[in-house]
């Protein structure tokens, strides 16, 4: 009883302390209006913690030019304001802050300031013939162009936007009535101290309307997506096959996507027409660009997984299907390609991925097999673990991995100290990490390092008071000025190839914590620009370190670096989307990679394109 008054007590001493604090303040909201032929004070509209006038006891004093009222203030919660057009294109948002503390304050003013702001709009210059949509609008050079709380925040509408004294960039798209794309110029406007009008330039009459006619693979209409290289227009063709859509005269670079099961073609092998006079028609047939049915299949205890498949030269997927049922069939050219088979998880079993060659000039039926048969289990036993972290056990043979977690067995007691974790994989030899994470801090360690033979064991015990790691704090250090506000990923492997863990360093980071075992390692770091524009920065960069003693640092020193400029022309009628710049360049234990693939900017004048590296001196 004496507990229950005690917290009575408490809580209205609490309520009456809150009580004391309230202070109701005279308050006004002065705006100052934008002189936007767009903005009109008049239909200005008040919203205080989300109640509107005249509930929340404002009126507007057009003297002024303010809202006038009264309102209640505590110091444990904030009033919100929001001052906004009716079309939701502009508004003045945030908490009313002010010093709370100060006892001779007596009115609380605000200032929504539009004044910077001014709209800038898209408009047809053929407006009988199509309108226009604004589709993207930002600053020229690529940067954010962020909004504080409180502030002034505003909202891309159809044909404009309010704007500050900037350069910006935009993309339209725009349609005739009967829905027919117009491919109307993109470009780049400058916001000053008025209101701006971009108004289209293109005429229907001095344009060509072209019809382009899909076939798929077996000479039937398709349903497909025509990519312009030249153009922004939106064709995808219909259940005929066909699209249409208004050009300038020219000759332009295309190629048809088709969804599905459809091996694209390489990027080097586009298609090309030209458009001239009032109309022109564009046949294209996957049938007669070689297109070719290729069929998958397994053979034994599973018959559903995942498909990748590539060119041999290309580097990265360029086909990949996820939960599909075998067998599959994909629409390829002749040609040589690589591919993967992975097959859904089995329990126990881990089936390993299958990987091959296949010339579809000469065969079009790939065959993978996966019996049970050909696995054994392999048990992994973990002594002295400790409750409150997560333990994994990954295994690798050659450029396959597989990973899975321990759980812990019951003994006779109810309790056992050992924890296990089993894996279904071939015969043949394997290297094995331990990893350790703690639930409360998300550090991630590797305890341990190993390998063992499936054809001669199928367990291995791990006893964690045996096994010796060495705590490392992984840093960056002296990173110059264009470097600031960019976020790191660090990916740590063994020289065998091993892929042990992946960090990423947010921006303003520059340390983490790991365990290692003492050994060789590969630490690839890896950085990618947030902004566009002359300091555009792709990093790349892979270092060999050995970690040793009772503990140890790795450092990536930007001190050691340079930094490159990398340019490429790029043909008339064609756009860049990024640069593949090859190198090689051994230093005993560091090295640089041997390919990048870096984004490109066109900040400087057409048609040099550029980007930057960072080289080791």
């Amino acid at each position: 009883m004496k507990k229950i008054l005690l917290l009575l007590c408490l809580f209205l001493g609490m309520q009456t302390y809150a009580q004391d604090e309230m202070r109701e303040l005279t308050t006004v909201i002065k705006v100052t209006p934008s002189s936007s032929e767009r903005f009109d004070v008049a239909q200005l509209q008040l919203e205080l913690n989300g109640q509107g006038m005249p509930e929340n006891g404002f009126v507007w004093d057009a003297t002024s030019s303010s809202f006038k009222g009264k309102l209640s203030y505590n110091p444990y919660e904030d009033n919100f304001i929001r001052l906004y057009m009716p079309d939701q294109s502009i508004s003045y948002e945030g908490p009313i802050v002010f010093d709370f503390g100060n006892p001779e304050i007596t009115t609380v003013e605000v200032n929504a300031d539009f004044s910077p702001y001014h709209y800038v709009s898209f408009t047809s210059g053929s407006p009988e013939d199509y309108t226009v949509t604004l589709d993207y609008l930002g600053l020229s050079d690529g940067s954010a162009s962020g909004q504080s709380m409180p502030g002034v925040v505003t909202q891309r509408m159809d044909d404009g936007e309010f704007l500050r004294a900037e350069e910006y960039s935009y993309e339209l798209s725009a349609f005739t009535p009967e829905g027919i794309s117009v491919a109307v110029k993109n470009g780049k406007v400058t916001v000053e101290d008025e209101d701006v009008a971009v108004v289209t330039p293109e005429k229907l009459d001095d344009m060509t309307l072209v019809t382009f006619q899909v076939k798929d693979a077996e000479g039937k209409p398709a349903e497909a997506e025509v990519i312009l290289l030249q153009a922004n227009l939106d064709l995808s063709t219909d259940e005929q096959g066909s699209v249409q859509g208004y050009l300038q005269p020219g000759t332009y670079y295309y190629y048809p996507e088709m969804e599905g099961n459809y091996l694209a073609l390489p990027a080097t092998d586009f298609a090309t027409f030209t458009a001239s006079g009032n109309t022109t028609t564009v046949d294209y047939s996957f049938q007669d660009k070689g297109y070719k049915p290729v069929t998958f299949r397994m053979e034994g205890d599973v018959q559903s997984g995942s498909l990748t498949i590539s060119p041999v030269g290309m580097q990265y997927d360029e086909f990949y299907v996820n939960n599909i049922d075998f067998p599959y069939t994909v629409y390829m050219v002749d040609g040589l390609y690589k591919y993967g088979v992975q097959p859904a998880y089995n329990p126990p079993m881990y089936f390993e991925a299958e990987h091959g060659l296949v010339n579809t000039a000469e065969s079009r039926d790939v065959v993978c097999s996966f019996h049970s048969s050909d696995y054994g289990t392999m048990r992994f036993k973990l002594k002295g673990a400790e409750e409150g972290h997560y333990y994994g056990i990954h295994v690798r043979r050659g450029k396959d991995g597989w990973s899975t977690g321990f759980n812990q067995i019951d003994g006779e007691d109810g309790f056992s100290g050992m924890w296990v974790a089993e894996l279904g994989l071939k015969t043949g030899s394997y290297t094995y990490a331990l990893e350790r994470q703690d639930y409360a801090t998300q550090q991630v360690d590797f305890l341990t390092l190993g390998s063992f033979d499936m054809e001669e064991q199928q367990e291995v015990e791990i006893d964690l008071s045996k096994v010796e790691s060495v705590p490392v704090e992984v840093s960056v250090a002296n990173l110059p000025d264009f470097m600031e506000g960019r976020s790191f990923t660090c990916e740590v492997s063994t020289p065998r190839g091993e892929n042990l863990w992946q960090f990423r360093l947010e921006r303003g980071e520059t340390t983490f914590q790991t365990r290692l075992p003492e050994g060789e390692y590969v630490f690839n770091w890896t950085c990618y620009s947030s902004y566009s524009g002359e300091d555009n920065v792709e990093f790349d960069y892979v270092t060999h370190e050995t970690v040793e003693g009772v503990s140890d640092k790795v450092v990536l020193d930007f001190s050691r670096l340079a930094y490159a400029r990398v340019r490429t022309v790029v043909p008339d009628g064609l756009e860049a989307d990024y640069c593949n710049v090859q190198w090689r360049r051994f230093h005993h234990r560091d090295r640089l990679r041997g390919q990048w693939y870096g984004n490109l900017c066109h900040t400087c004048p057409r048609p040099i394109w550029h980007t930057g590296h960072g080289f080791e001196l």
